[in-house]
């Protein structure tokens, strides 16, 4: 169960720990820790065994990479549109997602010279940029930038901003990511597709919704697993 921790933590709480869990399954009548317990440990394991580390350039330039790659390709080809006024157009693009991807590619330059502090209080302004940019889509009704690209570039930003200290770690990230882009993408078009009216709300609440849910759930179980670990430090 304390397996997803690293083993010098388990070497000096695990003992604490596990007297912990037994004593609240004694004392609920249960015969081991509850699945919630055991979910919330796994997630406190991986905060621990995979936390935010510095200097750790691969980790903060890879998203970075990708970030700016998606963003040439959208300013590129999505949002280029001269000679075409859309509401929330800034000069030839349709919207101001450009304005991100030159603040990604500062952000990629100061990671690529060395300069980590910079490329990482630099992306999470981007991720800043970006969420009020897209407040003010939704309110004004810009052409963009559309929730799931939002959702992608909030991600690479975050993944760059708090690297993490394995690259197997920043790998299940960025790929966790991938797939929640493709789901509220997938949602995008379904919602494009549906001939109702009103399925485009509908579908974009299920997609926050579930986007919340698991950040909720996963907040949960991480609060959850700090409220065990500091007794462990005092048996």
């Amino acid at each position: 169960m304390l397996r997803w921790y690293p083993a010098e933590w388990r070497a000096e709480h695990e003992a604490v720990v596990v007297g912990i869990l037994l004593d609240q399954a004694d004392a609920r009548g249960d015969a081991r820790p509850r699945l919630g317990d055991r979910f919330a440990l796994a997630i406190g394991g991986l905060r621990h065994r995979f936390g935010v580390a510095e200097g750790r350039r691969a980790a903060v330039i890879v998203p970075l990479v990708l970030a700016v790659a998606f963003l040439l390709f959208d300013v590129s080809v999505i949002t280029w549109s001269p000679g075409v006024v859309y509401p929330g157009a800034l000069g030839p693009f349709s919207n101001p997602t450009v304005i991100v991807a030159g603040l990604f590619v500062v952000a990629l330059a100061a990671a690529a010279t060395g300069r980590n502090a910079a490329a990482r209080w630099i992306a999470l302004g981007t991720v800043a940029t970006q969420l009020c940019l897209s407040l003010l889509a939704a309110l004004f009704g810009w052409l963009g930038p559309s929730l799931p690209t939002t959702v992608l570039i909030v991600g690479f930003g975050v993944i760059a901003a708090l690297p993490w200290r394995t690259p197997l770690a920043t790998g299940i990230s960025l790929s966790a990511l991938l797939a929640l882009f493709s789901y509220m993408l997938i949602g995008d078009i379904a919602a494009a597709a549906l001939p109702i009216p009103g399925a485009d709300i509908g579908i974009a609440i299920a997609q926050v919704a579930v986007l919340v849910a698991v950040i909720a759930v996963i907040a949960i179980a991480a609060r959850h697993a700090r409220r065990l670990e500091p007794q462990a430090k005092t048996p």
